[in-house]
Formats: structure tokens, sequence, C-alpha cells
């Protein structure tokens, strides 16, 4: 399975992310290079020797439409998403929203606490 990491970057502790991924095992993880959530998720795939493929957004490119490019990407290649939400983050609400109209498998765990 190619799952999806997404989340808010002021989030940098999610204790039922690590159970998810610890539950799920996916062969490879998907994440965006932020920090926070994909810091997270990043160091989960490495010390469980997990491929991990980091798409970082391309300014040069696309401009301040970078980041929403991106996460659309993430979301067209993997199987299953997780998203750990602060609640408030825009772009992490607007990827659980893309994740849902292309029929992904989704997760969505909510972090009022770790911010």
């Amino acid at each position: 399975m190619k799952l999806a990491v997404s989340g808010s970057r002021t989030i940098l502790v999610s204790q039922a992310l690590l159970d998810f991924l610890n539950e799920w095992q996916p062969e490879t993880v998907i994440t965006g290079g932020a920090v926070g959530v994909d810091v997270l998720a990043e160091k989960w795939a490495t010390e469980n020797s997990k491929k991990l493929l980091i798409k970082k957004p391309e300014y040069s490119k696309y401009g301040k439409t970078a980041p929403m490019v991106r996460n659309s990407a993430i979301v067209k290649e993997c199987d299953a998403l997780i998203a750990v939400w602060d609640g408030k983050s825009k772009g992490t609400q607007a990827t659980i929203k893309m994740a849902k109209r292309a029929g992904k498998l989704l997760k969505v765990i909510l972090e009022l606490e770790n911010c």
C-alpha cells in the first residue's frame, strides 16, 4: 500500500498517527516534506525500513499554488491517506476534500492538543 500522510505543520507529536502507521504497515509512505506531521511520518518510514517518497512543492514552476498542486499529486499517487489535522489548517482541509473526491481510503485524525 502507498500511504500518503498529510497534516498541519503545527502538530509535532501524534501518537495516533504512529499507532495507525504501526497497524497499517504501508510499503510506501508519501509526504510533502513539510515540518510537523510529514516529519513524523518520514521518521517512522525510515525507522521501519519503508520506502519513502517526499514530494516538495515546486514553487519555481507553480508559484503560490505549488503546495496545492503538490497535494493533488500526492492524493493521485496514493492508495490511502492519513490526515492529521489541527482543525484550522486550510491546506490539510483541502487535501482531505481531494482524497474524498478521489474515493481514496481516508483516515482523519483530529489533533487539538498537540499543536
